[in-house]
């Protein structure tokens, strides 16, 4: 079937239209007499063979003579004085948002429909009668509005062959947004108004209508210039020359327009008007995507998104999951992909500005009518200070989530009540939930309060916030309670200490208590905290299977405490996690004995980044090898002194120097290239290719092996590049540091970037001294805060390169950052 026309399958009337013509063209077609008949593969042509059907039958109906099919073009020409006043009146009631009419409306166009229904029984199937309840008078309106929206396309485009514009709300809509010359022109008869002109400017004047009442017109309109149209309406419509160049143009100007300025939906429907032209190559560029194992290589195009956008909506299975950033839509294509969650289970949108219209197109699928969207997972995000749709939505009775989730920058004060308030609404049916970066503010304790009356809640997230003790403290009632489902909690990157643990072990050993599986990694926890733990893992009540510990200072002896829980019989633990803390052959020495017990029931351990040493590797994969014991997985990986003393990265120290080639122009290098300075005059660099347009610059050296550098630097972002990142472009994200793929930032303000997605950590300090060690192969990023006697682990990044990287900085304000020397 022709996509224009799958399109409007599920709208009733078009339906009962195609029924109509195919009832007739069919068994005109199995005559071979008609092997002309051809059947209609556009909207337009569909409503046109209707059209001519009606006045066909019509014809036959009331007239005394036996017309034929061949008389076509004569009923036009007898009948075509009403129809243009049909499509005139079709065109600036529909301009003016009319579509209901009375008996006075019509009389004012000069028509009578007692008489015309008569002459020609169009009306009859055209209009249909509306009895007001507030008056006893008739209301007149087209059978469809559909209907309306074809007549009034057929009398603009009447307008135009004729070269006569005699409807002021024409001449307005043409007027809007256009070049002052036209005003004269429009007044001249005969207009000669190229047709490229007239569709270019309906475009334009039709895409900033909000609410689309002027889309289907729009469609309708740039199929009346195919001549495949034209050919079935003549008698009616002037026959003009080929328009085969204008038309390719127009779909040129399609597939490249740049909207930002209307709604998501306006931009679907200029998809749906390029298909009405017969261009069919556009879903073929993306139809691949929609399975699971394909994403694109490259960024997709503004006007690809819409497309992917209208595959997924048209689709009559629902989409499993719709990741944001699997499709890697280009900046300006992200707010054309979102309305595709309207047909989605799983909707994960990241690393975004949730602005005013992704909020309304998120809010439009949680209203929908039997709503498919059932997990909302919306992360990493800015999001904008009016986000009253999205709050609307989930408060909609037809909201069915029941997994939500919310991080990024925190949302403004004035919204953090409402946004609790809704969430709270929705705690009865919500099965997952995360509200991580303190993105809630002071309004996280009140939902909190409800996690134990959740009845279904089983995942709770709270990563990145602030005030962990009265978050712990709520956790505690929570977990203390017979109604609380709850088994699993992050609390990841919380600042979370050994007095946390101390309050949360009370909740963990309470015999209410469910939860499985804890994870607290990138914290201030030490050895302190492992001897409250093994008490929790003692504990008969303890139902603990997974824990994550990892990146926090725990040490050897912080290990030799926590294996006294692993030895006994109550514990439950299957999976423990502790890359990163500062372990060595005497921790793995402890775990060894542990995992010899009869009780331990430990089956994957995580000791990575460690300095395990060799012995202490040894010691636990021949363990791994005795029957006995019930270990089944273990990572050793990046086993290394400096990971134990991170001062021994500096081993790993390389000599740069910033390229000018790369500076922006309004950035100052100095000190032989080890120094830069932002500055507000802009320099005389020479143009380069490799220049950026941001304040940014990167040092010469590509790097690919092991190394480490430190940088003393103020209001400056600290990060790495592939080479062929974009240095200019249409939006800045395309070459910011870590807002594309092919780089990654540690933000002076406590937040980590690639590819636009954020983490946030809120420091509160800027760190006036960072460090960055970087083993290529291994595809490791680590970043730190430098002071004079130790390192602050801040971030790592494990993934795999793909080219050489270069050291790069991003100076905000009054920005400097000088290269160290290392001794």
């Amino acid at each position: 079937m022709s996509r224009s026309l799958y399109i409007m399958c599920h709208i009733p009337i078009f339906c009962w239209i195609a029924a109509k013509v195919f009832e007739y063209l069919l068994p005109k077609m199995c005559n071979t007499q008609c092997e002309s008949i051809n059947i209609p593969t556009t909207l337009t042509e569909m409503y046109t063979h209707f059209l001519v059907i009606q006045m066909q039958v019509a014809t036959e109906k009331y007239s005394k003579d036996s017309a034929t099919e061949s008389d076509t073009e004569e009923i036009f020409r007898s009948n075509k004085d009403f129809i243009w006043r049909l499509g005139r009146m079709a065109y600036e009631q529909l301009d003016q948002g009319n579509i209901i009419f009375t008996k006075n409306v019509l009389e004012e166009y000069g028509i009578d429909l007692e008489k015309a229904s008569v002459n020609c029984g169009l009306c009859t199937e055209i209009f249909k009668e509306e009895e007001s309840v507030f008056a006893s008078e008739k209301h007149y309106c087209f059978v469809h509005l559909t209907v309306q929206e074809y007549f009034a396309a057929l009398f603009v485009y009447h307008s135009f062959t004729i070269k006569n514009i005699n409807s002021q709300n024409l001449k307005d809509f043409l007027l809007k947004g256009s070049e002052e010359e036209l005003q004269s022109e429009l007044e001249k008869n005969p207009l000669d108004l190229p047709l490229d002109d007239l569709l270019e400017i309906s475009i334009a004047n039709s895409t900033i209508r909000k609410t689309g009442e002027l889309d289907m017109f729009l469609r309708f309109l740039l199929g009346m210039s195919l001549q495949s149209t034209q050919k079935l309406l003549r008698g009616l419509i002037k026959q003009t020359e080929n328009h085969s160049g204008v038309i390719e143009s127009i779909k040129t100007s399609l597939l490249e327009m740049d909207l930002t300025s209307c709604s998501p939906e306006r931009c679907l429907n200029l998809v749906h008007c390029l298909i009405e032209l017969k261009e069919g190559s556009l879903h073929g560029t993306v139809q691949q995507y929609l399975r699971p194992d394909h994403s694109p290589d490259t960024q997709l195009s503004p006007v690809q998104c819409s497309a992917l956008a209208d595959l997924i909506l048209m689709s009559s299975t629902p989409l499993d999951e719709f990741n944001l950033m699997k499709y890697k839509p280009s900046s300006k294509g992200i707010f054309r992909l979102i309305p595709a969650v309207r047909n989605c289970r799983k909707a994960r949108i990241s690393g975004v500005n949730l602005d005013n219209w992704l909020c309304e197109a998120i809010a439009s699928a949680l209203q929908m009518p039997n709503s498919v969207l059932t997990e909302l997972h919306l992360t990493n995000n800015d999001f904008c200070n009016d986000l009253r749709p999205v709050i609307e939505g989930l408060r909609n009775s037809q909201c069915t989530l029941n997994a939500l989730s919310l991080s990024g920058s925190r949302l403004p004060d004035a919204g953090c009540e409402i946004w609790g308030s809704a969430i709270k609404s929705l705690m009865s049916n919500l099965r997952e939930l995360e509200l991580s970066d303190n993105v809630l503010g002071s309004s996280l304790c009140c939902v909190l309060s409800d996690v134990r009356s959740g009845p279904k809640l089983e995942t709770l997230r709270l990563n990145r916030n602030a005030d962990i003790a009265t978050v712990c403290e709520k956790m505690v009632v929570a977990l203390t309670s017979k109604t609380c489902c709850l088994r699993e909690l992050e609390l990841n990157h919380t600042n979370f200490k050994d007095s946390e643990m101390g309050i949360l072990s009370t909740g963990l050993m309470s015999t209410t208590c469910t939860l499985e599986i804890l994870s607290v990694s990138h914290n201030k926890l030490t050895e302190k905290c492992c001897e409250t733990l093994a008490s929790v893992l003692s504990s008969k009540t303890s139902k603990l299977r997974y824990l994550d510990l990892s990146y926090n200072d725990l040490h050897d002896s912080g290990v030799r405490m926590f294996c006294s829980g692993l030895r006994q019989s109550n514990c439950a633990l299957t999976t423990l996690r502790l890359s990163f803390c500062k372990v060595t052959a005497d921790g793995c020495a402890s775990l060894a004995s542990a995992l010899s017990s009869d009780h331990c029931s430990l089956r994957e351990l995580d000791l990575s980044f460690n300095h395990l040493t060799d012995q202490g590797v040894k010691k636990l994969t021949e363990l791994q090898q005795d029957s006995h014991c019930s270990l089944e997985k273990l990572n050793v990986d990046y086993n290394d002194k400096c990971w134990f003393d991170l001062q021994l990265l500096r081993e790993y120290a390389c000599d740069l120097t910033l390229d000018p080639n790369t500076a922006g122009k309004k950035i100052i290098l100095s000190e032989h290239h080890k120094k830069a300075k932002r500055v507000e005059e802009k320099q005389e660099y020479p143009d380069h290719p490799e220049r950026f347009l941001m304040y940014q610059v990167l040092c010469k050296e590509g790097l690919s092996g092991r190394h480490y550098w430190e940088v003393e630097c103020v209001l400056t972002d600290v990060g790495v590049a592939y080479k062929s990142m974009d240095r200019t472009g249409d939006c800045s994200v395309d070459y910011s540091l870590g807002r594309n793929e092919k780089s990654w930032c540690w933000c002076c303000r406590g937040e980590f970037y690639h590819n636009n997605s954020r983490e946030e950590f809120g420091h509160g300090s800027y760190p006036t001294t960072m460090g960055v060690y970087l083993d290529w192969p291994a595809g490791i990023l680590s970043f730190f805060e430098v002071f004079p006697q130790k390192l602050t682990h801040l971030y790592t990044v494990h993934t795999t390169f793909t080219e050489p990287l270069y050291p790069g900085f991003c100076l905000d304000g009054t920005g400097e950052v000088s290269l160290c020397k290392i001794k």
